[in-house]
C-alpha cells in the first residue's frame, strides 16, 4: 500500500492511501484453465511459466465455445517465454524480461478461421472467448474512492483475414476488451448481487476506434444475455493512438468519473432499481481478452497491468 500526502491551498491535507486491486498483474502465477462448456467455471487444468502449489493461479482462463481446449496443452519454449496451444488457440507467457526489468508479458491469440472452419459465422452461432479473469478478494468501494487508476499496455501482433461475400459487421468482428464488473455487495439491500459492466475497449477490427456503447446485455438467437446495462468508453478515451497501427498503446485512465456515469445513466434508463444507494457498489471483479465472431486471425500482446484504488 502507498501513502500519499494531499497538499491543497488551504494546507496540507489528511494523507490518502493507493493500493493495487489486481492481484498478479504479471501472471506469473498462471492461469486456471476452464472448460469450454459456458455456465459454470469448471477447472481442467493450469498453465503458466512455474505453476506452484504454494502460489495458485489467481487468474481463469475462459474460452467459452470454443472448439478446442488449452487444458492439457504442453509448454513450448519461445521467444524468452513459453506458449501453449491448442488447433485454434494459444497463450504466451514472456518475455520475461524486458528492458532490464523482470516482467512477465501475456499474449493472447485466437484463430477464428479454425474456431469456424473457414466459414462465415451464421446468425444464431455462438463464438469463442478468450478471456483471462479475476474476481477481487478485497473489492474497492465506489463511494470511498478518489481515483480507480488503469495502467496497461498492449500491442497489436496479428490481424488477418479479409472480408468476403456475406459478411456483416453486424455478425463478423474481433474485439479486445477489458470489463470491470461494478456490484451490489450489500447483503441487506434488495439488490442484492446486482451488477452492470463497465468496458474498455482496446481492439475492434471494425473501427480504428471503438464506438461507445451503452446499452442492455440483451439475450438475443446468437447468445443468453446477462440482462445487465453495458457501458463502455469510446478508443479515443482510451488512448489517442489506435491498437490498428501494431505499435504499443498506453493506456493510463482514471475510470471512476465514468464509472460514476455509467451508475446514473443506468438508473435513468431503469436498472439497478432495487439498490438506491451508491455505497452498496464495488468493483468485484474484471475480465479481459478476445471475443471473436469472424473467420480472423488475431494475437494481442499486453504487459505490466494494473487497477489502483485511492481513497482520501
Amino acid at each position: 500500500m502507498m501513502l500519499v500526502l494531499v497538499f491543497t491551498g488551504a494546507g496540507w491535507c489528511q494523507p490518502s492511501t493507493s493500493r493495487s486491486v489486481i492481484v498478479d498483474g504479471r501472471f506469473e502465477r498462471g492461469l486456471k484453465v476452464y472448460d469450454p462448456a459456458p455456465g459454470r467455471h469448471v477447472q481442467r487444468g493450469i498453465i503458466g511459466l512455474h505453476p506452484a502449489d504454494d502460489a495458485p493461479p489467481v487468474w481463469g482462463l475462459a474460452q467459452w465455445h470454443s472448439r478446442f481446449s488449452l487444458a492439457g496443452a504442453e509448454a513450448a519454449a519461445v521467444d524468452g517465454g513459453v506458449r501453449f496451444d491448442d488447433p485454434a488457440k494459444s497463450v504466451k507467457f514472456g518475455p520475461t524480461d524486458v528492458e532490464g526489468r523482470r516482467r512477465v508479458d501475456l499474449t493472447l491469440a485466437l484463430n477464428g478461421r479454425r474456431e469456424y472452419d473457414g466459414h462465415l459465422r451464421q446468425a444464431g452461432q455462438a463464438w469463442p472467448h478468450l478471456l483471462v479473469e479475476q474476481r477481487f478478494d478485497d473489492p474497492p468501494r465506489v463511494t470511498k474512492l478518489s481515483a480507480l487508476r488503469l495502467q496497461v499496455q498492449c500491442r497489436l501482433i496479428r490481424a488477418a483475414g479479409e472480408r468476403t461475400e456475406r459478411w456483416s459487421d453486424a455478425l463478423h468482428a474481433a474485439q479486445f476488451q477489458l470489463f470491470l464488473t461494478v456490484q451490489n455487495r450489500n447483503p441487506d439491500s434488495p439488490g442484492h448481487g446486482d451488477y452492470l459492466w463497465f468496458g474498455v475497449p482496446m481492439y475492434d477490427s471494425r473501427h480504428r476506434f471503438a464506438h461507445a456503447h451503452a446499452a442492455k446485455d440483451q439475450s438475443t438467437a446468437d447468445k443468453p444475455g446477462t440482462g445487465k446495462f453495458i457501458y463502455s468508453l469510446p478508443g479515443q478515451q482510451v488512448s489517442p493512438q489506435s491498437a490498428h497501427d501494431g505499435a504499443w498503446i498506453t493506456i493510463n485512465l482514471d475510470l471512476l468519473p465514468e464509472i460514476n456515469r455509467a451508475m446514473a445513466l443506468a438508473r435513468q434508463r431503469g436498472f439497478l432499481k432495487n439498490s438506491p444507494d451508491p455505497a452498496d457498489f464495488y468493483i468485484s471483479g474484471m475480465n479481459m481478452g478476445w471475443e471473436v465472431t469472424a473467420p480472423l486471425d488475431v494475437a494481442m500482446q499486453v504487459r505490466d497491468l494494473s487497477l489502483t484504488a485511492s481513497e482520501p
